[in-house]
């Protein structure tokens, strides 16, 4: 993340302070200090309020490490890239190199996160039963964390994508369809639509006279809103980038004509017969060429016996993708040149032959990509 510097490593995992973490570490501390503990705790000296105000607000972040920590150790454990924590204005991020490879690995990374905070809620309030006077420094401090982990935990499982609720939900959707794109969409949807409630909730809570939280919890909202929105584009992009090679989507060995052949033969007897719109074409063994029916409908009638083949082919080499391809670069060559198939290669040699209607037809099926994303 830009702006920010790195202050060491924890478990082997990279962690960094964004520079806004710095203003909302003023923020929340002036909070508790200034308003909470005051309201909860009365007749301390303003030293005492300032004091554990800042030092809960430290240990908030703390809680938020431990968090985001669970996740990138989990990661990790299954084989994904941990690029390192970073704490900036909303809290804390893992930050990972590749995305979830399947639902499974989705659902556990991500629940583990409010599991952990669940964890320090419990231990926190199994100290906080044990102090005797409640009312020292020490025992707000214990209260104030217990009470803050367990509301992490409950609102990191909000079903807003991509906070960990959602990542959940998309879990569950893409495990039970084995669809990722419907998957997506569903959940970064629910997210647009919490991030809209945290969003009326906050301007209502500025409005009663909480300013200063409500605007917190509005910028919260706008933050899950835009985050949900560039998630799902991003995700759907990656996983197009990172899906199936254009080797695992052809027609393998597809059948071929000779360029010798007259027009009228393949025509008649090659493409109307089979129902295609094209054929490989070769010569002494090896493929020279395409041929398409839009091409040889064009031609008057009375040459089709006259006109062989390798006068209105096109050569493979000028529109053909390589096997190893990802979709999009093959979509955009199709595109480009405003053709419906094309010839998969392997170096020089033609292994198969792909079709555009097979790539949107795959993408459907993963329902990604298919609607705009709003």
């Amino acid at each position: 993340m830009n702006g920010s510097f790195r202050v060491g490593k924890i478990a082997g995992i990279a962690f960094e302070i964004h520079y806004t973490w710095f203003v909302v570490l003023a923020v929340f501390s002036w909070i508790l200090a200034d308003g909470f503990l005051p309201s909860r705790y009365k007749g301390w000296e303003e030293t005492t309020y300032w004091s554990i105000g800042t030092l809960g607000a430290i240990l908030l972040f703390a809680s938020v490490v431990v968090h985001e920590l669970a996740h990138s150790l989990v990661a990790k454990a299954r084989g994904l890239p941990v690029e390192g924590i970073t704490l900036f204005l909303f809290g804390g991020v893992s930050s990972l190199k590749a995305d979830s490879r399947g639902p499974k690995d989705e659902l556990i990374i991500s629940i583990v996160g409010p599991l952990a905070s669940l964890g320090l809620f419990a231990v926190l309030r199994v100290l906080y039963e044990g102090v005797t006077d409640t009312t020292t420094p020490f025992a707000a401090l214990l209260w104030y964390l217990w009470w803050i982990n367990l509301a992490l935990a409950i609102f990191n499982m909000l079903p807003a994508f991509p906070m960990d609720g959602g990542r959940v939900l998309r879990s569950a959707i893409w495990g039970l369809t084995g669809k990722v794109g419907l998957a997506t969409r569903f959940a970064t949807r629910s997210g647009q639509v919490v991030s809209v409630l945290v969003i009326a909730g906050g301007t209502y809570e500025a409005l009663t006279g909480f300013f200063v939280s409500g605007l917190w919890t509005v910028l919260i909202g706008w933050f899950l809103f835009s985050a949900a929105t560039r998630s799902r584009r991003e995700i759907d992009l990656e996983f197009i980038s990172g899906g199936p090679l254009v080797g695992d989507l052809m027609e393998p060995d597809p059948p071929t004509v000779s360029a010798d052949l007259p027009v009228a033969d393949v025509l008649l007897g090659g493409l109307v017969q089979s129902g295609r719109s094209g054929l490989l074409v070769s010569e002494h063994g090896r493929v020279v060429g395409m041929v398409a029916l839009s091409d040889l409908r064009r031609l008057p009638r009375a040459d089709w016996d006259r006109i062989r083949v390798r006068e209105v082919m096109t050569h493979t080499q000028v529109h053909s993708v390589q096997a190893d391809a990802r979709l999009p670069e093959a979509l955009a060559l199709l595109g480009e040149h405003s053709i419906e198939q094309m010839p998969v290669m392997e170096g020089d040699r033609v292994v198969g032959l792909v079709r555009r209607s097979d790539l949107i037809g795959y993408l459907h099926s993963q329902d990604i990509g298919t609607r705009d994303p709003d």
